[in-house]
């Protein structure tokens, strides 16, 4: 028999379960790199797609490591540059801080589509001391059902959520209790 704090218990446990993975649902991403000197750059962004989609929020975030991967060179920030390839245009230009705990990283929304480069350059203290390394990003037209009004995954998320939540409150209730 369960008594009643076991039954807050399970709930607790089940609830905490279900939100780590809806939280954690979203990690993943692609990873693009480039070998530069003794270092390997690289660039992570959070699209479970390789395409990267105009007029739609993503999240990148860029590291450097040795290449034997022992270590990970000191810096203190990346100044980042993406600009349309054939353009002397720039759409995008920061001085990204290193973070203690995390990515070192931004969001960016592309205002169209095309093919653009990314520039990372660490630094120590504004100052280069890296190469500096460009990827090139492909960025396709947004889908008639990728606005962000017309999205319904968080509105499908919670409903979700709160049928899982009656079940277990259901399934808790018809267990006998003691006292």
């Amino acid at each position: 028999m369960i008594n009643g704090h076991m039954k807050y218990l399970i709930f607790l446990t089940a609830l905490s379960l279900t939100l780590v993975t809806t939280s954690y649902g979203h990690g993943g991403g692609q990873t693009i790199e480039q070998s530069v000197g003794d270092y390997i750059i690289e660039v992570d962004y959070n699209s479970l797609s390789p395409e990267i989609r105009a007029q739609t929020s993503i999240r990148f975030d860029v590291g450097i490591s040795n290449k034997d991967e022992t270590e990970t060179p000191g810096f203190t920030d990346v100044w980042v540059t993406i600009a349309p390839n054939n353009s002397f245009d720039t759409v995008f230009a920061g001085d990204i801080n290193k973070l203690e705990f995390g990515g070192t990283g931004f969001t960016f929304t592309f205002p169209k589509a095309g093919d653009y480069k990314l520039t990372a350059r660490f630094q120590k203290n504004g100052k280069s001391f890296h190469e500096e390394a460009s990827f090139p990003l492909t960025v396709v037209e947004e889908e008639v059902g990728d606005s962000p009004d017309n999205r319904y995954g968080s509105v499908v998320e919670i409903v979700i959520g709160v049928i899982i939540g009656l079940a277990i409150g259901f399934f808790l209730k018809k267990i006998p209790t003691f006292k």
